[in-house]
């Protein structure tokens, strides 16, 4: 019996009205009075209606219905107020329209002196018409009237808030009072979760945990918690409220005081002690207390966050440590070596007690951890002041020089080589003197390896850390270990102690065995438990500040850490000085269109200052600029609504623009269905691919203002709406803009509207905003020319160019290049097309297809496409030449074509790529085009030059394991384009490829995260399987909702022709051929996923698609990726 379809309330309406809010079908069916009355007594007069049904839900929603009236009834959403009165009456009969009705109940809530009702919104008397209105007045509500009647209709547009589905996640608002928030509201995590039963309440735990719960996995092994006795823990079980927090200077005066709290004289216990605490309570359990200030400290070192790059200010110094380290402001005497032990364990109330041996006096024999640990802290604070800490960080990470340097180098080693050659006593050798003491690289290798910097830092620890401190041999391992997979972390990742402590046994430390605990008090020893929890909490709060004091901030003082333009999630270490000279050399191609300013000028916009970084790429760095302060601004939101509005409203006037594939596809596809319609086959096909050089930096600013000025109109009237949001633990409200047009419906200019994945709902009050042309002339004029960066001293503005990571950056440049294509690139192709018609004719008397091209831009990549060779061969040269004008040139080295050109040696048909099948394929934008057939691949082949574990994050915090199940859903996710899986574009046996190689990626990325999260946790094979099978059967309905719900307006539909069995066998098949590589590691997982195979329908027989989908040569690119 198939399963019964789930009709779940979005969680934003969930989380604001509870189980008030309702789907449509169970709003009108709740709203109906239960009646037992025969049909001949009832107003239809026997004919059936809602009211007289005995099977409301039957009655409402038939088999016969159509699709559009379903998807009303499961899709919109109606809330009922708790003031709202009940359904007194009920007639199944209309006497008006839908229309009608809508109408009139606006005017009349419009003759009121108070309307706060958002169906009013945009309502024109005049034309009786509004958004809303035509929304409310569809086919589907037509169909819904003539099913309930006028009573019923009357009331859910009068009484209650509806909600109609928008774009993905977002609903729109129709109908009620507008949905508002005031403030910023945080979920507790029982309020998060959904009640089904409102009598129900939560478990005692959950009323007390607040939306900042810490998510880490629990392990009583890890946690930082002191040995408490047990009204303690009763006192925090009764605890109902989050801790309140004081503010930050109040804390930090509190941990000063707190620090200047130690008790110098601590004693020593020893078995000669009269047993008595120094508390003076007796009664109390034997345990160490803490202080606030470390209790805040382990609280803060919960989660250690990783950032994608870190500051970097100042050169390197002459120390490895940072000057304002507690080491360095410590001195190796008994005092600070106190200080210091409090600063990591916390304020000790009871070392011990005997005050005869308070001063260090231990007696003959006896073990004493506290004064053991005071010796091994006073070696560690001198040892912080040696000079040979530095030395240790020019061997294991030396400083590279470029190779433009190291032949400077060589040659003045040489030559006072040969100067020193002469002074040098007879019989000396001097072959060690002229040896350059740092190696030559490339540019793109400066960085340190992560090698180099483990075994740096473990130099350091080595160096000044005592052995007793860093355990065995084997604890020293796992130590090492440890730090070399913090290093490793990528960027967005977060740590946590539990991670530092894996495999850490106190056994392993001399320091915290059992035998330097074994003290005597009141002539009792202390017990096993207490023992191995006090083992446990010393060696826990010496392992996190080890990495947190020490692991951390030598990273943090000695390397510049960042990211690669092609490393992608990848973390890469640069020693300063190597980063200086990488940045001192390639700051002048950064500045390339910026001028020095005088001081004067700088004074006056120094509050305006840009935010930039260097990102370094293979032939050098690029220079990033950080407009996020800015992106708040109301001027920036105008400017951006209104561009996006033309760009909607006008696509012609950027030119062959394309955003993205879901555009490539539009522009595409009734293009080759126009060609295929004139032969019934594809003719053959010339390509030509170009990518402009420096395609920001070269933009004419004046060039741009004088393009943006011609198409602008005097004023803009926008929209201004709310949205509001529902994230994982807070709601919150938005102020977004929404461009106008009376003769469209709202949903076509949603994407002005940011969108993601998170829930949200579009409220319309009706405000307008107007924009006029002068004040955007001048804020783009501003962003263009006063774009000011300072570097060390000096300042400097922009001249030419637009400055790249700006929100406006990409949409300025369609223009400017949109403008280009209008004015020459067009007209170039026309007359080209007129004089290949023209020597056609000539060379045929008998009629010939006439010449057809295709020209899209991805940004700054051009994709021009011709059933002619000479036009294409034509653009080709014009496209070399550049356009003075616009100051265009293309860049020489990324040409690409698949025909040869008589004109030039070197052929550009070579950079096309050809796989083992031998099919040669275009490349552009990430995708590969087949140039004899068109069809469509990914071009998988930018994954070669890295790992792919760099491509994802582990969220360590979140529960990973648990997340393996959402992230093979999401491995699926960014390949998944409707233009791979269309029958337009695409054959059989290449839609089943493509779909063979999203699952082959997405095995990939499995096997690396399952390795990751491996190191703490065991996976159960079993586990595995049943997360596998979940995300091949999510393929099958994420390619179905890709393909029904993109836009393509009326010029063509989508064609899929694809069986869900079909995606299944392909799933498991690609899971089994990339884990067999992996056989040790995946034995039993292997064997579910062959039987359940072996066991499918389709692996009886193979059709050749599939056949052609599974052949490996086919996915040769793919086989070659590192995993």
């Amino acid at each position: 019996m198939p399963r019964k379809p789930r009709h779940r309330v979005p969680e934003i309406l969930w989380r604001l009205f509870g189980n008030r809010a309702k789907n449509l079908n169970d709003a009108i069916v709740d709203l109906i009075p239960n009646r037992n009355i025969q049909p001949e007594q009832c107003r239809c007069r026997g004919q059936g209606c809602l009211g007289c049904s005995s099977d409301k839900p039957a009655f409402l929603l038939r088999s016969d219905d159509p699709i559009h009236y379903r998807k009303l009834l499961h899709r919109c959403f109606v809330v009922l107020h708790e003031q709202t009165p009940p359904l007194l009456d009920f007639s199944p009969t209309s006497w008006w329209s839908q229309r009608e009705i809508v109408e009139r109940i606006i005017e009349m809530m419009q003759s009121g002196c108070d309307c706060q009702n958002v169906i009013c919104a945009r309502y024109d008397k005049y034309d009786q018409s509004s958004p809303i209105l035509e929304l409310l007045t569809s086919s589907s509500w037509e169909f819904l009237l003539k099913r309930v009647g006028h009573d019923v209709m009357v009331y859910l547009l009068q009484q209650t808030s509806i909600f109609l589905p928008l774009l993905g996640k977002k609903h729109q608002q129709v109908s009620g009072p507008p949905l508002c928030i005031k403030h910023k509201r945080t979920l507790s995590v029982h309020e998060n979760k959904r009640k089904r039963d409102d009598n129900v309440q939560p478990p005692t735990k959950r009323q007390w945990l607040s939306s900042a719960v810490d998510d880490c996995p629990k392990d009583d092994s890890a946690t930082i918690t002191p040995i408490v006795g047990e009204d303690v823990d009763q006192h925090r079980e009764k605890k109902t409220t989050k801790r309140s927090r004081i503010y930050l200077k109040r804390r930090r005066k509190q941990r000063k005081v707190n620090f200047k709290k130690v008790d110098c004289n601590a004693p020593c216990i020893t078995p000669s002690t009269n047993g008595k605490v120094s508390t003076g309570n007796d009664e109390m359990n034997l345990h160490i207390g803490i202080n606030g200030s470390l209790t805040d400290f382990v609280k803060q070192a919960k989660q250690v966050k990783r950032n994608k790059n870190f500051k970097f200010g100042l050169s390197e110094t002459y120390s490895v440590i940072p000057p304002n380290h507690i080491l360095k402001t410590l001195r190796p005497n008994c005092y600070d070596s106190k200080l210091l032990m409090n600063h990591i364990f916390g304020e000790v109330n009871v070392w011990s007690t005997t005050p005869s041996h308070g001063k260090g006096n231990c007696p003959s024999g006896s073990i004493c951890l506290y004064h053991s640990l005071l010796k091994s802290l006073k070696s560690l604070i001198g040892k912080t002041k040696s000079s040979h800490l530095k030395m240790l960080l020019d061997k294991h990470c030396p400083v590279l020089l470029l190779q433009e340097d190291a032949l400077k180098s060589g040659t003045t080693s040489q030559s006072s080589r040969r100067q020193k050659a002469d002074k040098l006593p007879h019989g000396s050798s001097s072959s060690q003197t002229g040896k350059p003491k740092c190696p030559s690289v490339e540019e793109r290798k400066l960085y340190c390896t992560n090698d180099q910097v483990v075994s740096f830092i473990w130099a350091i620890c080595r160096y000044i850390v005592p052995e007793s401190l860093l355990g065995t041999t084997h604890q020293m391992r796992v130590l090492r270990k440890n730090i070399a997979w913090f290093v490793s972390r990528r960027r967005n990742e977060k740590c946590t102690v539990n991670q530092f402590l894996h495999k850490v046994k106190p056994s392993d430390f001399p320091f915290f065995a059992r035998k330097e605990l074994c003290c005597m008090v009141n002539g009792h020893e202390l017990q096993s438990e207490s023992i191995r929890s006090t083992q446990q909490m010393l060696c826990t709060k010496w392992i996190s500040w080890l990495f947190l004091e020490i692991v951390k901030k030598l990273v943090h003082f000695n390397f510049y850490a960042t990211e690669s333009q092609g490393g992608r999630l990848n973390i890469y270490y640069y020693r300063k000085r190597s980063w200086e000279r990488l940045i001192s050399k390639e700051i002048s191609k950064a500045l390339d269109g910026y001028v020095l300013v005088d001081d004067a000028e700088a004074e006056s916009s120094r509050k305006k200052l840009s935010k930039f970084r260097f990102l370094p790429k293979a032939n050098g760095v690029r220079m990033v600029l950080d407009f996020s302060s800015s992106s708040r601004s109301q001027s920036l939101r105008d400017t951006h609504a209104v561009l996006k509005d033309i760009q909607l409203k006008e696509p012609d006037v950027l030119g062959s623009s394309v955003f993205d594939h879901d555009d490539f596809y539009r522009n595409l596809c009734p293009y080759l269905i126009h060609l295929r319609s004139q032969s019934g086959e594809l003719p053959p096909l010339y390509f030509v691919v170009a990518d402009v050089f420096k395609a920001f930096d070269s933009v004419d600013q004046g060039k741009l203002l004088h393009v943006i000025q011609s198409f602008l109109k005097d004023e803009y009237i926008l929209n201004r709406c709310r949205l509001v949001c529902c994230g994982k633990r807070s709601n919150w409200v938005n102020k977004i803009l929404v461009s106008s047009d009376k003769n469209s419906n709202f949903s076509r200019f949603t994407s002005t509207v940011p969108y993601n994945a998170l829930q949200s709902i579009v409220v319309d009050k009706g405000e307008n905003h107007r924009v006029r042309k002068k004040d955007l002339m001048v804020w783009i004029g501003n962003m263009l020319k006063n774009n000011m960066l300072q570097l060390d001293k000096s300042f400097y503005v922009q001249i030419a160019g637009i400055p790249q990571g700006h929100r406006l950056s990409s949409l300025l440049c369609c223009f400017y290049y949109g403008h280009l294509e209008r004015t020459l690139i067009y007209p170039f192709l026309e007359e080209a097309s007129k004089d290949v018609s023209s020597k056609e004719c000539s060379r045929e008397e008998e009629l010939i297809i006439p010449t057809s091209y295709k020209l899209l831009r991805f940004i700054d990549d051009y994709l021009f496409v011709s059933t002619s060779r000479d036009q294409a061969s034509s653009f080709y040269h014009r496209l070399k030449h550049g356009f003075k004008d616009y100051n265009c040139f293309m860049n020489e080295t990324k040409f690409c074509i698949n025909f040869e050109d008589k004109e030039e040696h070197r052929c550009s048909s070579n950079r096309m790529f050809v796989g083992d099948n031998g099919v040669p394929f275009v490349r552009w934008t990430g995708l590969l085009i087949n140039s004899r057939t068109f069809e469509v691949q990914v071009d998988y082949t930018r994954y070669l030059s890295g790992h792919i574990s760099s491509t994802f994050s582990v969220a360590w915090q979140n529960k990973p394991v648990r997340n393996l199940r959402q992230k093979l859903c999401y491995f699926l996710v960014p390949k998944c384009h409707p233009i791979l899986f269309d029958s337009n574009i695409n054959s059989g046996e290449i839609v089943r490829l493509n779909i063979y190689q999203i699952f082959l990626l997405a095995a990939m990325k499995f096997h690396c995260y399952v390795y990751e999260v491996s190191r703490f946790w065991k996976l159960h094979p079993q586990t595995l399987f049943k997360f596998i099978t979940i995300s091949v059967r999510y393929m099958f309905r994420l390619i179905n909702r890709r393909v029904r719900r993109i836009n393509t307006g009326s010029s063509f539909r989508p064609v899929l022709k694809l069986y869900k069995e079909e995606v299944i066998w392909l799933g498991l098949d690609a899971y089994i051929q990339v884990l067999k590589k992996k056989n040790s590691r995946y034995r039993m997982l292997l064997i579910y996923l062959k039987s359940a195979l072996s066991k499918h329908s389709l692996s009886q027989q193979l059709s050749s698609e599939l056949r052609y989908a599974t052949d490996r040569s086919n996915s040769s690119s793919l086989w070659k990726l590192n995993y």
